[in-house]
């Protein structure tokens, strides 16, 4: 038995050191790539992987570059511009912009389509219109911070008569929408914009009115701010 496991053992070696001296000159000691060698100069293929995924510990290298390829690609030239109006989703954006020199009489202008799902900064400043005091430029600034509750009345349900626009209303229950205007700070002893009292249109939307009295010009811009829950439910 001891002859037997010693040819086998003589005969195992032998395979292993011919094999060596075969593959002694295909072996390059120098680009022998260890577990903890450089790998700086290794080539691999590998495609783009079919979803967004992340890399995870002990895949196979072409799989993570493949996942990672995924990512780069859907991101998209996008990703890379400076140009804020191309974005599809803007976190902040303008809402409105009023410009205005009453001079001769009042001026009034209604901004119609604001979403109440958005809060909405609105800011602005003002000076005297008369030529002999323009040159005095700004000298009064406000700026609000609006916020909308919504409401649905669960105990009442919407009837609509023939002919008239069903108001805003969830499975039938009437939804009331009520804006709540912020003051955030305003200087000035002479207010050159005011903002009116919102009001509810039937299409679940805004309006609101910019006045700038006679004698006064006044810019007044209104930037849309969405909420957290609009803001999820638009990506």
């Amino acid at each position: 038995m001891e002859e037997t496991v010693r040819a086998v053992k003589d005969w195992a070696q032998s395979m292993i050191l011919n094999n060596l001296k075969e593959f002694k000159g295909e072996l390059n000691l120098d680009t022998l790539l260890k577990k903890t060698g450089d790998a700086s100069k290794v080539t691999t293929s590998f495609s783009t992987y079919g979803s967004r995924t992340l890399p995870s510990s002990g895949e196979k290298l072409d799989i993570t570059l493949g996942k990672i390829k995924k990512y780069l690609y859907d991101l998209n030239s996008m990703a890379f511009s400076t140009d804020y109006d191309k974005l599809t989703y803007k976190p902040i954006r303008s809402n409105f912009y009023v410009v205005h020199k009453a001079s001769a009489e009042a001026y009034s202008y209604d901004v119609k389509g604001m979403d109440p799902n958005n809060a909405v900064l609105i800011y602005g400043l003002g000076g005297p219109s008369s030529a002999a005091e323009e040159k005095k430029k700004a000298d009064f600034f406000r700026a609000y911070l609006l916020a909308c509750d919504r409401y649905v009345d669960y105990n009442t349900v919407v009837v609509t008569q023939p002919g008239t626009i069903t108001p805003p209303n969830e499975n039938g229950h009437p939804i009331t929408y009520t804006m709540k205007q912020i003051q955030l700070g305003s200087v000035g002893s002479t207010a050159r914009w005011t903002m009116a009292q919102l009001t509810t249109s039937t299409d679940e939307k805004f309006c609101l009115n910019i006045k700038i009295p006679k004698g006064s010009w006044a810019a007044v811009e209104g930037m849309r701010i969405p909420l957290f829950t609009a803001y999820a439910s638009s990506k």
